[in-house]
């Protein structure tokens, strides 16, 4: 490249103006998104979701773009930090993080405060920000972060405390008799397997694919009732395993199956209130709760 240093590092500098510039214009399309909702009508269960699959972002990627998008909203004058490379999205993010978990904790923040926090960040590393928001709030703590290594094994970090840790040494020391030499991974494995029996049994919500999906013909008859909200466990639990614990949701505009496990909810095809039966499994289905959000929205508009 016949190139001058000075020139290479005047035009390296403008790309990265450049890249500034198309990050935040990138932030807008991802707020539009979010208030049109346009991520669950394609059929993903949440931005994140269409941020890693349909844009193909890596999960960090995505985060930092989504909650940076989510406190530039609240404060968008920071937008002349990110500009003038005084913010990053890293920093951004972290601070949307801090302001989350403060919230939880009833912490609230007003939009001024929220300003004069990133004003107070310019500048700083991750780990310069990190140290400094821990100093805020001791309370705070990194997320859990999941890395995959192999295709079955992942990564998983999370910061005990010493309550949750006390708790996870008395159940080692509980159930030693089955294996004196519990790793924190296997043990977690055994609390797994020993909650989701029990959940199963309780509500009837098995993903396993059932043999034959029979028995429904009498549910009317054990109810006792001919039109009624309730949806007897048997039912239930057809629907689970017909719809392999699966979100049912497909996109009109690109036939994408939603197919998320999170927070799934049985729904009524033909609504209930509009005659609709609860006890006609072709009229049940499972759809995560952002998707029957979505369609109780679009009823009432």
């Amino acid at each position: 490249m016949q190139i001058s240093n000075l020139d290479l590092l005047q035009a390296l500098k403008k790309k990265i103006q450049n890249e500034r510039e198309l990050t935040l214009e990138i932030l807008n399309l991802l707020k539009e998104v979010e208030m049109r909702k346009l991520h669950l009508d394609l059929g993903y269960s949440s931005l994140h979701a269409f941020c890693v699959e349909e844009l193909k972002y890596s999960d960090g990627a995505a985060q930092r773009r989504i909650q940076s998008m989510r406190l530039l909203n609240e404060v968008p004058q920071a937008k002349i930090a990110i500009m003038d490379g005084k913010l990053n999205l890293t920093t951004v993010s972290l601070v949307q993080n801090f302001l989350v978990s403060q919230k939880k904790e009833e912490k609230h923040y007003s939009k001024i405060q929220k300003s004069e926090l990133l004003k107070s960040m310019e500048g700083k590393s991750k780990k310069e920000t990190e140290r400094e928001l821990f100093k805020l709030s001791p309370e705070f703590i990194p997320k859990e972060k999941e890395r995959a290594l192999t295709e079955d094994k992942t990564e998983i970090k999370f910061v005990a405390d010493s309550a949750l840790l006390k708790k996870l040494q008395d159940l080692k020391s509980l159930m030693s008799h089955k294996n004196p030499q519990f790793s924190y991974a296997e043990l977690i494995e055994e609390l797994a397997d020993m909650a989701l029996k029990k959940l199963e049994k309780k509500t009837g919500c098995n993903s396993t694919p059932p043999a034959e999906q029979k028995g429904t013909e009498n549910l009317k008859i054990h109810t006792g009732k001919s039109h009624s909200r309730y949806i007897p466990l048997p039912l239930r639990r057809l629907v689970w395993q017909r719809d392999q614990g699966q979100c049912e949701y497909v996109s009109p505009l690109n036939n994408k199956k939603c197919a998320s496990r999170f927070q799934l909810q049985i729904d009524h095809i033909h609504p209930f209130s509009q005659g609709g039966l609860s006890l006609h499994p072709e009229n049940l289905r499972l759809l995560c709760s952002q998707h029957n959000r979505r369609r109780i929205t679009e009823k009432t508009d």
